[in-house]
């Protein structure tokens, strides 16, 4: 049963931009179904958590901890490996403040959006910069990942919270957000994005009208399945709505269209706490 208030994430709204049957399945149904993700189960669980490893030993080091200490933690080559490149990529990066694994909240007429963001940055030019982290095994193609909904909240969320990371930041004289996803597996294709005031009012106006649509179909409209079926082949609720009994492998080409979210979905897991 759907109740107030409604917490939205990226992760949500891109389930919704997918296929609004999942997103009504999982979010307003609360529809428990045992079918897998993907397949291999036991090489998809790996990747899944190696990537919140990753994520767990870059939030270590922008705490503090010494890049040794962290690495003698680990035993895992792929693991290690990853590390090691963001190791050559970053640590001579001009930061003057972070906030590394936070979470904030924007408010959206009478919908709140959340998004926990893996790194914001101020450079000391001033610059403001979003980092994703994402572990995906196939060289990214730029067009998918900007269109994605992340691209779109992460952005406008930080935007709204500007002065409260940042109180030196001058938002009257603010120019532009950016955000960077960086890829371990390709260090040097990094997807980059500018936001500036114009995408933001466009922003505030295109997410209102989707969250009040969400809303009235939620009270009484239908959610229709997705046309594109080879989505259904990497949902847990495929066999539900009778589109298939088999997973899709995470390792082929064909998922790249999708990747940005199924493979480390942690915008809607809490910081990550757990020991390596």
């Amino acid at each position: 049963m759907y109740k107030k208030p409604f917490l939205f994430s990226a992760s949500m709204l891109q389930d919704y931009q997918d296929c609004q049957r999942r997103f009504e399945l999982k979010y307003v149904l609360k529809q428990t179904w045992p079918s897998i993700p993907m397949a291999p189960i036991q090489e998809y669980e790996l990747h899944m958590l190696r990537g919140r490893q990753f994520h767990f030993l870059i939030h270590q080091y922008f705490a503090g901890i010494p890049p040794a200490k962290i690495k003698s933690a680990v035993n895992d080559d792929t693991l290690l490996k990853w590390f090691n490149l963001f190791l050559s990529h970053f640590n001579k990066f001009p930061f003057k403040d972070i906030h590394s694994e936070i979470r904030l909240s924007a408010n959206l007429g009478n919908h709140t959006i959340v998004a926990i963001y893996d790194l914001v940055a101020q450079l000391k030019s001033g610059q403001i910069e979003i980092y994703d982290w994402k572990t995906s095994l196939h060289k990214p193609n730029p067009d998918i990942y900007l269109s994605k909904m992340q691209s779109s909240i992460y952005p406008y969320v930080l935007m709204e919270n500007l002065k409260f990371l940042f109180p030196n930041v001058d938002t009257n004289q603010f120019q532009k957000i950016s955000m960077i996803y960086w890829f371990p597996e390709f260090p040097n294709a990094a997807v980059c994005m500018d936001y500036e005031d114009v995408n933001h009012t466009e922003n505030s106006e295109l997410l209102t009208a989707l969250l009040d649509q969400i809303e009235e179909k939620i009270t009484g409209s239908q959610f229709p399945m997705t046309l594109d079926k080879n989505l259904c082949k990497f949902c847990q609720f495929r066999s539900l709505c009778n589109r298939g009994i088999h997973a899709g492998s995470y390792q082929k080409k064909e998922i790249d269209h999708i990747e940005s979210e199924i493979f480390i979905d942690l915008d809607a897991l809490p910081p990550i706490d757990a020991d390596i």
